[in-house]
């Protein structure tokens, strides 16, 4: 998707949550139809790792108790 640098701003939170979720791949902002910057989503996968921080986090309260 190509979006003038004026419309992503004022629609950046939309767009972040199409990167998010998975409606485009990337997004490429431009400025006078002129490429400038290619957004991304940076990890595809964050639920596994938010789900392993939890399990960690179970076994380090476990070990030493709730602080």
């Amino acid at each position: 998707m190509k979006i003038d640098i004026s419309t992503a701003k004022a629609n950046l939170s939309k767009l972040i949550q199409c990167l998010i979720d998975g409606k485009e791949d990337y997004i490429i902002i431009t400025k006078y139809g002129k490429p400038l910057v290619k957004m991304t989503q940076v990890c595809k996968n964050t639920s596994k790792r938010i789900g392993a921080a939890k399990k960690r986090n179970a076994r380090i309260r476990h070990l030493f108790g709730r602080i």
